[in-house]
């Protein structure tokens, strides 16, 4: 591992250090983890959505798979 990335790398483990002390509630970070879940699935379906019917179907068999 090079310097540079090595030093990027630890300052984000840091922010991320400091984000967590910031919210030390595991369920605030979960909620947060929820938002950014449910927007970036409101962007795909939006985007797949914008295309023709033979995406919409598998957008549909796809969000029906269970996790």
């Amino acid at each position: 591992m090079n310097p540079e990335s090595r030093i990027k790398l630890l300052r984000s483990l840091e922010e991320i250090r400091i984000f967590e002390q910031n919210n030390p509630n595991p369920k605030t970070r979960l909620v947060y983890h929820w938002i950014g879940l449910i927007f970036t699935w409101i962007v795909l379906a939006s985007v797949i959505m914008s295309y023709d019917i033979k995406e919409k179907a598998l957008f549909l068999v796809i969000a029906t798979i269970p996790n």
